[in-house]
């Protein structure tokens, strides 16, 4: 009985050593389990006289992100991504306070989505809009009347709705537009991400509440790193833990009575009356948490609950996630540590854009 004992333990450990063989051997072959790091913090912003506003991005400035690998073969020599600024301090070319003759501005606020962090000058949905819109085979350049489209870029990493409504408030006159896109995302109903301290730029510890990074790499105890498989199922459930959290964080941002809604709520309704009094009108391109995008979306009810404010404020709105709906996740990042959309997700909110305006002006000439 000891000898069968014995026997059965041997082959016991026999067994769990090969099975730890092979799973290092092919999570070797796989790469698995993969860490990344997260991309450079290069100095992106400047403060600005308005202090509801409260900074900007660096004017005529190349802002070079560099990340620690190229998965998707999109990144420039170094996987670095530059985001060049104008002199005013936003993405794209210069611009001029008059606007030009002949044409529509369109001007566009928000925050790192709109800016386009992580994707090149000419893929962010303010400048594609503005290529489908002057493509000269282009749907909207067959409208009778029709004026060529300039974008203006004037989003800004970090930025919630109340800075933008500040910055509208601010840009909206001296830059005339004829239209205005605000790009919202969940998080712009936080309070602000930066302030400044002494002279410096302050980032608030949103990780404390938040994850930002689902797929970013969590420092594992030591006995953990000794086999692959071990970091794999690390990896997993703080993925799961962090998921959890995240869901759990935007649940409480949108609480009746959370202090930051409210104002989110009151920018929306000063937007809203704006719009009005200077005949300007005003489009709110909504952007899902890219995550878990497809049927099993946990956001759809805040998804409703800014639709209805919206309609509340009197402003006309796009939520992309109905045409977003149909990817998977990483499909539509920037990079695996970086979960800000990529070209492919700037395409499609360009191109909704171009149908909610081939609407529009087919009732509302330029």
């Amino acid at each position: 009985m000891d000898k069968l004992k014995f026997t059965i333990f041997v082959c016991f450990v026999c067994t769990v050593v090969l099975f730890y063989a092979i799973s290092e051997f092919v999570l070797t072959r796989l790469g698995l389990p993969r860490e990344y790091q997260r991309h450079s913090s290069p100095l992106q912003f400047a403060s600005v006289a308005d202090p509801e506003v409260g900074y900007g991005n660096i004017p005529n400035a190349s802002i070079d992100f560099v990340y620690d690998g190229n998965p998707r073969g999109y990144f420039s020599a170094g996987n670095m991504v530059s985001h060049h600024t104008n002199n005013l301090g936003f993405r794209g070319p210069q611009v001029a306070l008059s606007k030009p003759t002949n044409t529509t501005r369109v001007m566009f606020l928000g925050d790192s989505f709109t800016f386009g962090e992580g994707v090149r000058d000419e893929d962010t949905y303010a400048e594609q809009f503005r290529r489908l819109a002057n493509a000269p085979n282009g749907r909207l350049a067959q409208i009778p009347g029709y004026k060529p489209v300039e974008s203006v870029n004037l989003g800004v990493g970090g930025f919630n709705t109340s800075q933008e409504w500040a910055l509208l408030n601010d840009a909206g006159n001296s830059l005339s537009p004829d239209y205005i896109v605000i790009g919202y995302t969940l998080n712009d109903a936080e309070g602000r991400l930066f302030t400044i301290e002494d002279g410096r730029f302050v980032r608030a510890d949103r990780e404390a509440r938040v994850a930002e990074g689902l797929a970013t790499r969590v420092e594992a105890p030591a006995w953990i790193k000794i086999f692959r498989l071990h970091k794999l199922l690390w990896q997993a459930y703080n993925q799961f833990q962090l998921s959890k959290k995240t869901i759990q964080h935007y649940e409480d941002i949108y609480r009746t009575n959370e202090l930051d809604w409210q104002k989110t709520k009151s920018a929306f309704s000063s937007i809203g009356t704006w719009s009005r009094e200077h005949k300007v009108p005003v489009i709110v391109v909504i952007f899902p948490v890219l995550y878990k995008i497809n049927n099993h979306y946990p956001f759809e009810s805040i998804h409703n609950l800014v639709h209805a404010e919206l309609d509340k404020a009197g402003l006309s709105y796009i939520d992309l996630w109905p045409a977003l709906k149909r990817y998977r996740d990483m499909d539509l990042w920037v990079h695996p540590t970086d979960q800000h959309p990529n070209e492919k997700v700037h395409r499609i909110a360009a191109e909704e854009l171009e149908k909610y305006f081939l609407a529009l002006v087919r009732t509302t000439p330029w």
